[in-house]
């Protein structure tokens, strides 16, 4: 039986595999790790995708700041000049901000703001590294999300009472229940007025209707009475 050797990060060297060996060394350094499992799938992918699918997979990887391995075989698939890498690239710069784009599309704009913040700061504090990004962008929703909701309470914010809270507003965007409530009781009120006009004509002919059938009902009966009275009938 032959026994496969692999390069692990404790010190790089070849040594035969052992997995309690390699594990410890995996999680003493899990970012070369993920870079070298990276680059071990992408060597067995090689011959199974095409050029123009691996160099999207490329772009993605070099967009993430996590670029492939520059062995010999690779350099021969791989063109940076090529537009599926350009594009790769591109998706994986962006693939980061995916739950900013996800709240968005949910039309949550407080979660999208926390989540970009979020980003903000976890590409600050990484330099700038698109993992950083991508952790802050996930973590920066609920985190943000919980700081303002222990804040909200000390103020008297409650989501479940619609008149808790200050009147509290960002320009066009409501911050507590309470403002919230005062902007969606105004914007009735002011659909009210326009609709009022409609109202008011639909009442004004249904009387009109009302008014006729009873003239109608009071000539029939005058007619009625006139003809039972009629002493030459």
């Amino acid at each position: 039986m032959v026994r496969r050797t692999e390069r692990i990060p404790i010190g790089g060297a070849i040594m035969p595999y052992d997995p309690i060996i390699a594990s410890m060394g995996y999680m003493s350094n899990p970012g070369q790790s993920f870079n070298a499992y990276g680059n071990r799938q992408f060597q067995s992918l090689l011959g199974a995708m095409q050029p123009r699918y691996t160099n999207v997979y490329a772009g993605v990887r070099q967009g993430l700041n996590m670029p492939v391995s520059g062995t010999a075989n690779i350099a021969k698939v791989i063109n940076p000049a090529s537009r599926a890498f350009k594009y790769g690239a591109i998706g994986g710069r962006a693939l980061p901000w995916l739950p900013v784009a996800t709240n968005v599309l949910e039309g949550d704009l407080g979660g999208a703001a926390q989540s970009g913040i979020g980003g903000v700061v976890g590409g600050v504090l990484t330099g700038g590294n698109p993992l950083g990004i991508a952790a802050g962008t996930m973590l920066g929703e609920p985190i943000i999300g919980g700081a303002l909701k222990l804040a909200g309470g000390a103020v008297g914010i409650d989501s479940r009472n619609p008149l808790s809270g200050p009147d509290w507003s960002l320009g066009p965007l409501a911050l507590t229940p309470y403002a919230k409530t005062k902007k969606q009781t105004k914007r009735a009120v002011e659909l009210a007025k326009l609709q009022m006009p409609l109202y008011n004509e639909i009442a004004d002919r249904q009387l009109r209707r009302d008014q006729s059938l009873q003239s109608l009902a009071d000539a029939g009966a005058i007619i009625s009475n006139v003809y039972s009275n009629n002493p030459y009938r």
